[in-house]
């Protein structure tokens, strides 16, 4: 199991990095870098909040709300550089 310093844990996964979207009344939307503990790698999980609880529907963004939320987790690391890089080479 891989030992790291989660900003949280749970018995799935452990949160290494979280970009933040407040959409105003209590909602958000959250873009994270998770260690999944049953696949034993990381992968990033798009997500939508209401008063601090995750929804079990789908996220639904306009393409400016999803640019920002993209914008956010680049800035919160929550991307490596070389998909960085090759996210820059499909552009």
């Amino acid at each position: 199991m891989r030992q790291t310093n989660y900003l949280r844990e749970t018995a799935y996964a452990g949160l290494i990095r979280e970009g933040r979207l407040p959409l105003g009344d209590g909602h958000e939307f959250r873009i994270e870098r998770l260690y999944v503990k049953g696949e034993g790698a990381e992968e990033i999980r798009l997500s939508w909040w209401k008063n601090g609880v995750m929804m079990m529907r789908p996220m639904d963004a306009t393409e400016d709300a999803l640019l920002n939320l993209f914008n956010n987790g680049i800035r919160a690391g929550v991307f490596t550089p070389r998909f960085r890089q090759r996210l820059k080479q499909l552009l």
